[in-house]
């Protein structure tokens, strides 16, 4: 049975138990951490409008918003980009798990997966550059001291098995990108 305070390993192998544990922790501390920054996020919408702080703000124009439902309907960055109705109810409920997913049920599934697909693609490359970098630094280092007698910050080793887990990533993040692109079918 797996202790509940496992941490897991983030460097473990993709799919592992312990990488699988690892992704676990780290989900749910994004969630903490997007309760928290939901509930700033009420916090500060709360004092702007109780002390009219929005009335210091200016419009795109430069003219100052006239009333709350003028500052949250402004489209951003000046105004809120929201109705006056959505942002009342966010700052009304109290349930943080409820308005995680708000800025997600704005946009469009298409949009969402574009996004994702162009991201999945970009981080790929990046990802495969810094393979290859790290895969040319091993074969230098090899070529320079075969006989492995340098003192390294990190061990040829080390390095192989880091340049390995970026292959992966860009692998994983490659596979995304195509299932994406298939409207999310395998």
């Amino acid at each position: 049975m797996q202790a509940l305070d496992a941490i897991g390993n983030k460097n473990a192998p993709i799919g592992s138990n312990e990488w699988c544990v690892s992704m676990h922790r780290q989900a749910m501390s994004h969630i903490d951490d997007a309760k928290t920054r939901v509930s700033w996020m009420r916090l500060d919408l709360k004092l702007i409008r109780d002390k009219q702080y929005y009335t210091r703000l200016k419009d795109k124009a430069g003219n100052a918003f006239a009333d709350w439902a003028d500052y949250c309907g402004h489209p951003r960055p000046w105004g809120l980009g929201l109705s006056v109705e959505v942002v009342e109810a966010m700052i009304a409920e109290e349930d943080e798990t409820k308005l995680i997913a708000f800025n997600d049920i704005k946009r469009p599934a298409v949009t969402i997966r574009t996004d994702i697909a162009e991201y999945s693609r970009q981080a790929a490359a990046v990802l495969e550059s810094s393979a290859r970098w790290l895969g040319d630094h091993i074969q230098l280092h090899q070529k320079i001291d075969p006989e492995g007698e340098a003192d390294l910050v990190l061990q040829p080793d080390d390095l192989k098995t880091t340049a390995e887990n970026l292959a992966n990533g860009a692998a994983l993040l490659r596979w995304l990108a195509d299932f994406e692109d298939k409207g999310g079918a395998a």
